[in-house]
């Protein structure tokens, strides 16, 4: 039988393990085995469904938008983590249900529901449920 010093240094472990394996996505996102990777000027993209073109177009709407916000920094790349809404979107989330998120520790920027072609995000809800994916 295992003494108790033996048990309390297996709880710690798989304690250690766990936190571990629940805190690296919400700094490293990447780690979630997203499929498809592409870069777009300093833009890192990962998506968990084939990146079609248009990401092109989206991302150059996005940074003109951006630049002519009265919050406009410096330019700065970034990471953009496009979802369909299922398990890495709410891992990263940790369950919530805003349209994207992002983290003030991190460049990364997690995006629900999101479809490229059509320049748009859901959120699943009738009603405001939609916007750009680009705005």
């Amino acid at each position: 039988m295992p003494t108790r010093d033996a048990r309390s240094r297996r709880m710690s472990t798989a304690f250690t393990l766990f936190a571990a394996a629940f805190v690296t996505p919400l700094f490293a996102p990447q780690v979630l085995a997203f499929p498809y990777r592409a870069e777009v000027g300093g833009t890192a993209i990962y998506s968990d469904a084939p990146i079609v073109p248009q990401i092109t177009t989206v991302l150059a709407r996005a940074d003109r938008l951006r630049q002519a916000s009265a919050i406009d920094g410096a330019d700065y790349g970034r990471h953009l983590f496009l979802t369909d809404g299922g398990w890495r979107w709410r891992l990263l989330t940790l369950g919530a249900q805003p349209f994207a998120q992002s983290r003030a520790f991190s460049d990364a920027i997690m995006v629900n529901r999101s479809e490229v072609a059509r320049d748009r995000v859901s959120i699943g809800r009738a009603i405001g449920g939609e916007r750009s994916l680009s705005g």
